[in-house]
């Protein structure tokens, strides 16, 4: 019977561990939340923009399916790597749940348009795209992130 006790302490102290872990690394991912009101994540340097992405445009489109984009132009030598598009839908009380995620998005060029068309059906609501890749530019690495929010009707 003890053997049973501090095992099972031991599996409970495992699973604590584990989630304790997933929750550290899943913490960039986390920050899709932080949102300024001009619906942007600010670069982490003085500029108002980036130093190698001169745009970047997310959208979403309402059809039969809800369509998404991000349109990104970048100087010249840029590449792009460990992009991550977050599409989500309002829920009560302010939350945002995530119904679609895109991740591993890597570009060699220094202008591109990610599109995808999910299969998920509109319903009337609040929904926000958010997009974070790395832009690489002469072994110079910068976070580029924007975020858009549009409502079906």
């Amino acid at each position: 019977m003890r053997n049973a006790k501090i095992k099972t302490k031991k599996l409970f102290m495992s699973i604590v561990t584990v989630v304790l872990t997933a929750v550290m690394l899943l913490q960039p991912a986390l920050a899709f939340d932080i949102i300024t009101d001009d619906d942007t994540i600010e670069p982490p340097h003085d500029s108002p923009e980036w130093d190698y992405a001169t745009s970047v445009t997310p959208d979403i489109s309402f059809g039969s399916t809800i369509d998404v984009s991000v349109s990104v132009k970048g100087k010249s030598g840029t590449t792009y790597t460990g992009g991550v598009v977050v599409l989500r839908r309002l829920k009560g009380e302010g939350t945002l749940g995530v119904i679609a995620t895109w991740s591993d998005i890597e570009y060699d060029r220094n202008n591109f348009t990610f599109f995808d068309s999910t299969s998920i059906v509109p319903t009337a609501g609040t929904y926000r795209i958010t997009f974070v890749i790395t832009a690489v530019n002469n072994g110079e690495e910068e976070v580029v992130s924007k975020g858009v929010t549009k409502v079906f009707e």
